[in-house]
């Protein structure tokens, strides 16, 4: 690893678990509510769509946090449905799950070691409470965190990364990001100059020029890092 000095890591769906199962709750509940008949795939495929539209146009001026996002994908969801689900209650399911998401079992074990050789950030698309409350629950130590509220955008655009270089001191060729998202993680820091490595735990089909090494759980980055 002395190529490197540093480690940027994502947090959900990398060191915890993100919000999939909790989702489907969402989407069965809007289904069995929904005056229109509609599946799952469809009800997940439309909500997508409206996240990843509102995530593209959430910067600078028009930035809105993770959860106003919610809410605001939520809502247009539930009207393009026709559903009289309570968007209360679906939201805190999602908020629930984001300040007390489970923990991968490799995850603490990763930290711990790769903090023994250099310092380990955390950058997030999430809001700064929500990520904070995740790590006293966990009482998982880190060097540093950078969350989408704290830069106003988010993955992949570059403000993130940018900012993580700057205010941590390091340099991009002296980083290795580590995270679950193809785009947002190993597209956003590649377009920044800065190496990447994908988790991909789940098999997805997918890849990006220039990513260092592809795993399925950190058990395996571990040794590919002893051996870099």
């Amino acid at each position: 690893m002395a190529k490197y000095k540093a480690l940027f890591i994502n947090f959900y769906g990398t060191l915890v678990w993100e919000d999939e199962n909790i989702l489907q709750i969402v989407f069965r509940n809007i289904q069995v509510n929904s005056r229109r008949e509609c599946s799952l795939q469809e009800i997940g495929t439309y909500w997508w769509q409206s996240l990843s539209r509102l995530l593209l146009d959430s910067y600078g001026s028009a930035y809105q946090s993770q959860r106003q996002l919610a809410w605001e994908c939520l809502a247009e969801t539930l009207i393009y449905f026709d559903s009289f689900s309570r968007p209360d209650d679906l939201l805190a399911l999602q908020y629930a799950n984001w300040e007390q998401p489970n923990l991968y079992e490799d995850a603490r074990r990763f930290v711990e070691q790769a903090r023994q050789s250099y310092p380990v950030y955390i950058l997030s698309n999430t809001d700064r409470a929500d990520i904070e409350a995740a790590l006293r629950l966990h009482d998982l130590q880190v060097d540093g965190v950078i969350t989408s509220e704290d830069v106003r955008a988010y993955k992949p655009r570059p403000e993130m990364f940018r900012c993580a270089l700057d205010q941590f001191g390091v340099k991009r060729e002296d980083v290795l990001h580590i995270g679950d998202s193809l785009s947002g993680d190993v597209g956003g820091a590649t377009n920044v100059g800065i190496d990447t490595v994908w988790l991909n735990r789940k098999n997805k089909l997918g890849r990006f020029p220039h990513t260092r090494f592809i795993c399925s759980d950190l058990f395996q980055l571990s040794s590919y890092l002893l051996q870099a």
